[in-house]
């Protein structure tokens, strides 16, 4: 069965609210600021399989243009990216048993579905588009301090010594002229 983009599909669940949560098992977890770790099993399912996690603007245009349009796009980038052909494309992409993924580089505090989707050897769905959210936890303040000593100024400069009081927190140190200040 190929399905046709335009097809809607729940927050949670598969296409046309969920009909067909069975094809694949989404877990997600360590969930931090900027990654998480996601899982995926298919179920009774030993097609290609398609997975990512997007952001609520992403998601919600494919519930409208459908993920049929999603897949393309996928496809057409590393068509172009690798100068490769479609069949070579989708083989790169397409897991067929277990697989998982850490994504690294989300924003903190915000929304995110994973996907997952069967597709065919022609790139087409085949299956529903199962989702999961999951919000990315907010950036923790540090409780860092600095003690900040100046030695010798010069005309052209100065030494200067910075000493964080949590170590492994990462800082940034500048020096700027009194006129930007």
């Amino acid at each position: 069965v190929t399905m046709v983009a335009g097809v809607a599909c729940s927050d949670e669940g598969g296409i046309n609210g969920g009909e067909d949560k069975s094809v694949f098992d989404i877990k997600i977890y360590e969930i931090t600021a900027v990654g998480a770790d996601v899982e995926i099993a298919p179920i009774d399912y030993e097609g290609g399989y398609y997975f990512d996690a997007l952001n609520e603007e992403s998601y919600n245009y494919f519930k409208i243009a459908g993920f049929q349009k999603f897949i393309d796009n996928e496809v057409s980038k590393r068509m172009v990216t690798y100068n490769i052909s479609k069949s070579e494309a989708l083989e790169s992409m397409l897991s067929y048993s277990n697989d998982g993924f850490t994504f690294m580089t989300l924003y903190p505090d915000t929304k995110y579905y994973v996907v997952a989707m069967g597709v065919d050897e022609e790139g087409m769905l085949s299956t529903d588009v199962i989702v999961k959210s999951f919000n990315t936890n907010n950036v923790e303040q540090s409780k860092n301090t600095f003690d900040i000593t100046i030695g010798e100024i010069s005309y052209n400069g100065a030494a200067f010594e910075v000493k964080p009081s949590v170590a492994r927190d990462k800082y940034f140190v500048d020096v700027w002229n009194k006129a930007i200040v």
